[in-house]
């Protein structure tokens, strides 16, 4: 069961809180950042993917509400030239893979974005995928609802997001009524990352809706539109150092069962070892105590031929070992 006050003390001593908007701040930023791209729709257009016949559209305005106080020469907005339309529901999606990021987990998006709607029946909202479009989920559920994936390490921290319950008139929760610039963001955070090279599965789709009143108002407009990759610091570049590595054999694995030794260190400080498949989602976890008897044995007969990965954590959550290993 998900449990955000659970995952939250996790960072109590390195994340200091403080009130903003819609949401509490700061992001938790880890061991620092691993990589970042801002896209200021000058000529990052790449970085969105817009669908034929969407009221989406880059480039600069002379729209009233938008040009009062302009923020960089171009940006993305519904319609550079008109009012929105009325009966709409239009989206954008951030292209991840044409930002070639080099780590799916710990994913922070931040935009910088002004709106003029009709307030509770006109608005915009962030809705995610986690399973390449089966599944969405507006993003407002994403601060209180189990992730999927079945993996219970995960949290979401955010910035001037609107609420579950800040909803139009059609029960969609969402941004709505007229503000001026703001700074908004949420992020992902996965405990146990595995590098990935292709987001195939996570996807970010930002839309906009009216009703059938025309009320001559400008819409939602996004620039300074930033995706990060934090490091957490949970071992990635630990792993690669030899006082890290398990033992295990046989590998690649073809029975019921792999066997893992770990040294003295590892035996000393290692609470559970957890099993991860090769797009990083978690599978089971196996708990051990100071009374363990070495070697481990793990049962591998239900999974499926293909690469594993497996990380053992102490009571902090800081890795102490990583092995790979092949199932035939």
């Amino acid at each position: 069961m998900y449990s955000p006050m659970r995952n939250l003390s996790i960072f109590l001593l390195t994340v200091i809180f403080t009130a903003n908007g819609y949401g509490q701040s700061p992001y938790y930023m880890g061991e620092g950042i691993v990589q970042s791209d801002t896209c200021d729709f000058t000529n990052c257009d790449s970085t969105v993917n817009i669908p034929p016949n969407s009221i989406w559209e880059i480039g600069t305005t002379n729209k009233p509400y938008f040009s009062l106080a302009g923020f960089n020469a171009s940006a993305l907005m519904t319609d550079t030239a008109d009012s929105y339309p009325t009966n709409t529901s239009s989206s954008f999606r951030l292209n991840l893979n044409a930002l070639a990021m080099e780590y799916s987990g710990n994913l922070l998006v931040e935009f910088t974005h002004k709106m003029q709607s009709d307030s509770l029946l006109d608005g915009g909202f962030i809705t995610v995928s986690f399973d390449s479009g089966q599944v969405w989920n507006n993003i407002a559920e994403c601060k209180t609802f189990s992730f999927p994936q079945n993996n219970e390490y995960q949290d979401f921290f955010w910035s001037n997001l609107y609420d579950e319950d800040d909803t139009l008139n059609s029960g969609i929760a969402a941004y709505s009524g007229t503000f001026d610039w703001q700074r908004s963001g949420f992020q992902f955070i996965f405990y146990y990352p595995i590098k990935l090279n292709e987001y195939d599965d996570l996807l970010i789709d930002f839309n906009f809706t009216s009703d059938g009143n025309d009320t001559q108002k400008d819409g939602w407009i996004i620039d300074s539109l930033m995706v990060t990759v934090v490091d957490l610091g949970s071992g990635l570049e630990e792993n690669n150092k030899s006082n890290y590595t398990i033992s295990l054999y046989p590998n690649p694995g073809s029975g019921d069962h792999i066997t893992l030794e770990l040294n003295p260190d590892q035996m000393k400080n290692t609470k559970e070892i957890y099993l991860f498949d090769a797009q990083g989602k978690f599978l089971f976890k196996q708990k051990i105590d100071s009374i363990s008897v070495q070697p481990l044995r793990i049962n591998i007969s239900k999974l499926s031929p293909g690469s594993y990965f497996i990380l053992s954590y102490d009571g902090q959550k800081q890795v102490t070992g990583r092995a790979k290993f092949i199932v035939e």
